[in-house]
């Protein structure tokens, strides 16, 4: 019975829709595929930057996370305060990513190097990678933010 209660579990995560990502342009503290506005902006205010590698249709822990953490009160507001937000999607049904970003999103994993999802990275304000946040199992908004203000206090900048 405890397996079909987790198997039910994960599918009804996967039914879960992932975080909506504008396609264009850069606001603090939402979700956008456009890496070039978010660095643009990022550099402009002086911000870091969370980096979401994604499968947003098909990869069970990135529902995960935006169940756990992306979509809950207490990390939109703080990401709204603190940082600009890249969503660098590859998900299988192609149609998700406008085809101007396919290429580009390519590079960034290949320049990044990244291996499996998600991959969560935090860049500093001109796009340097500061370092990675490893997914968990029991993230909560407050264990990831504490996860993201360690890596900005972090003297390894």
């Amino acid at each position: 019975m405890k397996k079909l209660t987790t198997l039910a579990l994960f599918l009804t995560i996967a039914l879960v829709a992932a975080p909506k990502a504008d396609v264009d342009g850069a606001k603090k503290g939402v979700w956008t595929m456009d890496y070039d506005s978010v660095l643009k902006a990022a550099q402009n205010e002086n911000t870091p930057t969370l980096m979401l590698f994604t499968g947003s249709d098909w990869c069970i822990w990135c529902k995960v996370l935006d169940e756990k953490v992306l979509s809950k009160p207490e990390w939109i507001d703080y990401a709204q305060k603190s940082l600009y937000l890249a969503y660098i999607d590859f998900p299988r049904d192609e149609k998700l990513v406008p085809e101007k970003y396919k290429k580009r999103n390519r590079e960034l994993r290949e320049k990044f190097a990244v291996r499996g999802y998600p991959t969560i990275l935090l860049l500093d304000a001109k796009g340097n990678k500061i370092g990675t946040i490893p997914m968990e199992r029991n993230f909560t908004p407050n264990r990831f933010i504490t996860k993201v203000k360690q890596l900005l206090e972090s003297p390894a900048k």
